[in-house]
């Protein structure tokens, strides 16, 4: 309620990574506790059958910081996504974006 985490859902190969990095992300957080490396702080799997019992679906989905929940000013921010499809904000160089609105990288 107070803005401090998120839920994001991720895809299979994403949990699968992160579960193969946890352990060295873990000891670089303590190593360097002023890191600007996003913080996670669950990495969950929810499995649910569709009624029937016959077919299970998975959800994973990561717990982590949200790095806009601060009392510093953000300028500008971006939606980060590993497409280009449809990628562009259309604004020109000089021009003002609304406050709380995501640009497109």
């Amino acid at each position: 309620a107070d803005g401090s985490l998120m839920l994001k859902t991720i895809s299979h190969d994403e949990f699968e990574h992160f579960k193969t990095i946890m352990k060295d992300y873990y000891y670089h957080l303590l190593a360097y506790p002023h890191t600007m490396v996003a913080r996670f702080f669950g990495l969950h799997k929810i499995k649910f059958s569709d009624g029937a019992g016959f077919q299970s679906k998975r959800i994973y989905f990561v717990i982590m910081a949200n790095v806009f929940n601060t009392t510093r000013f953000i300028k500008e921010r971006f939606d980060l996504k590993g497409s280009t499809y449809g990628r562009q904000t259309k604004k020109e160089k000089e021009q003002d974006v609304p406050a709380g609105e995501a640009l497109k990288d």
